[in-house]
């Protein structure tokens, strides 16, 4: 599947410009279309800012701040495509995030999101931005709250880790990201250790990727039965990965809010980007 319709998030955050540099960046690489989505309630709030009187004027100031921020990096969009052939709008939405990018998503390729900052004594988490993956048909690329941001596509691309567990969500996550793999250097697959008498150990997945000209290395080497999150950002940090692609999996289905197991456990810690699909 090739990626050209692209949709961006971006809010009044610390790397709402990174992002969007980021998602300019691939839109140039893959001659598509930007949606740039821009949600002017906030995703965190102060832990203080208890009792209805008080959210309210919160949010009033919050949204006042974040509609000229946007009017801002309307301009900086307009500046980026000028004199370009490529296509972008630019929204400026107020509501919930997620339900609000969930309607808009719906016909995209990707989406970018940037990872949800752990909630503090000083701040709750209002919006988990990768719960979007649950309501769209689409990947989700979750773009790290810490650290920096790939410096280019060829950096973006260079070492691609895939979480396998046989699932129709790794299978959907590898489908979406087939015209990334193929601009990998290398690309290393993890997958679980067979039980005895399985022969599902990846090696369908080599085969399937390799008609894609994507060459993996298959490594049969989580272990279910200890912390699989764990294991797969240690085996991120051992491949000096660039990229995780991997399902999205773990009690997605049950509850809106609620992110299961690997999941939730991998976004909550990762420092690199993670591309998901459900």
């Amino acid at each position: 599947m090739a990626i050209k319709s692209i949709l961006v998030h971006v809010a009044n955050d610390p790397r709402h410009e990174d992002r969007l540099n980021f998602a300019v960046d691939l839109c140039r690489h893959v001659a598509g279309h930007l949606e740039v989505v821009f949600t002017v309630d906030p995703i965190t709030m102060p832990a203080g800012a208890a009792g209805r009187a008080a959210s309210n004027a919160f949010l009033a100031e919050a949204r006042a701040i974040a509609h000229e921020r946007a009017e801002t990096l309307r301009q900086t969009v307009a500046d980026h495509f000028s004199g370009s052939d490529l296509s972008y709008e630019f929204q400026i939405v107020t509501g919930d995030q997620v339900k609000e990018l969930a309607r808009r998503a719906h016909l995209a390729d990707l989406v970018i999101v940037g990872q949800s900052p752990l909630a503090g004594d000083d701040h709750v988490v209002v919006k988990k931005m990768e719960n979007l993956v649950i309501h769209t048909g689409c990947p989700l690329l979750v773009l790290p709250f810490a650290g920096a941001y790939p410096g280019d596509m060829a950096d973006f691309c260079r070492r691609i880790l895939v979480a396998w567990d046989y699932g129709a969500p790794a299978i959907k996550a590898v489908r979406g990201a087939l015209p990334l793999l193929a601009r990998a250097d290398t690309v290393t697959v993890v997958t679980n250790t067979p039980a005895k008498g399985d022969d599902l150990n990846g090696t369908e997945l080599g085969r399937y990727l390799s008609l894609h000209d994507v060459h993996a290395d298959i490594r049969a080497t989580i272990d279910p039965g200890a912390d699989v999150a764990d294991q797969l950002l240690a085996q991120a940090l051992d491949a000096r990965a660039s990229l995780v692609v991997m399902g999205a999996f773990g009690g997605l289905t049950l509850i809106e809010h609620f992110f299961g197991g690997v999941t939730e456990h991998v976004l909550e810690r990762t420092d690199v980007p993670v591309f998901m699909a459900h």
